[in-house]
């Protein structure tokens, strides 16, 4: 066994160390992960909290997952209510692949939530869904993933009451290898933290963005609103979208119509406050 991963059993037990601290245990010593704050997730948080301690909660299981599987990338990303991926958050990949896996190949995904989700387990392989001898003929595999590098991809979910509400693709390069079976072992022993630590935040998120927004936006919508919040220029997601400036204008504006504000500021507190 790797000798990196010899302290990351498949049997762990998850033990609350204080009350804003949440380490998983192995059987010689203590992981070195730490999902702070976000398991005392307080519901009576202001909208104005939410959303910050939902990022909090993110990037404390995205580096839990970086720490144990060392993808080169990752995604994380809601389900909506049509089944369909959601409000990506990308961490080391290119917005140019992003944009080709969004625009094309994401109904060929093998690990579209749709296909996926129904699997009995909460970490999906690539190799359970397009094994190596179906590769060559799969556009998916030819024209997406062996075009972007990558060799390997494995699919984290998290359930909410048996339904998937969100979930991380974890990537590897051809440089990094396919992932290991302790790799993938010790993935299924760290999803039931990471997903306790981020369904609370989660949920609250997801419930202002219901409340807030009675009309639904689309997928364009979602992504320029994201950047928005992020405090990008329009010229700025003209770029990162492959769009010209006149249509990201386009997009706010119907935008503002919909949520019933007038400019960015208004939006981002409707949509993410």
């Amino acid at each position: 066994m790797d000798a990196r991963l010899k302290n990351v059993r498949t049997i762990c037990r998850f033990v609350l160390i204080a009350p804003s601290t949440a380490w998983l245990r192995c059987r010689h010593r203590p992981l070195a992960i730490e999902v702070a704050t976000a398991m005392t997730y307080d519901p009576a948080l202001s909208d104005a909290d939410a959303a910050p301690s939902y990022a909090r909660a993110l990037q404390a299981c995205v580096g839990s997952l970086q720490a144990l599987a060392r993808p080169t990338a990752t995604v994380f990303y809601r389900i909506d209510a049509s089944g369909e991926p959601v409000d990506f958050e990308l961490f080391g990949m290119t917005a140019a692949m992003h944009r080709a896996y969004v625009s094309r190949y994401r109904p060929l995904d093998p690990l579209h939530p749709s296909r996926c989700a129904s699997q009995p387990g909460a970490v999906v392989t690539l190799a359970s869904q397009l094994p190596d001898e179906r590769r060559d003929t799969s556009s998916y595999w030819t024209g997406f993933l062996r075009r972007h590098g990558v060799v390997d991809v494995v699919e984290v979910l998290l359930r909410d009451g048996g339904a998937v509400l969100a979930a991380f693709s974890l990537l590897r390069l051809a440089g990094d290898g396919r992932y290991s079976a302790p790799e993938i072992a010790a993935l299924r022993a760290v999803q039931p933290v990471v997903e306790a630590a981020l369904l609370p935040p989660l949920r609250a998120v997801r419930g202002i963005r219901r409340i807030a927004c009675d009309v639904r936006l689309t997928h364009r919508e979602e992504q320029i609103a994201r950047l928005v919040r992020d405090g990008r220029s329009n010229k700025a997601i003209a770029r990162d979208l492959a769009l010209g400036q006149p249509t990201v204008k386009t997009h706010l504006l119907r935008m503002f119509r919909k949520l019933g504000v007038s400019n960015r500021t208004e939006l981002v507190g409707a949509l993410f406050l």
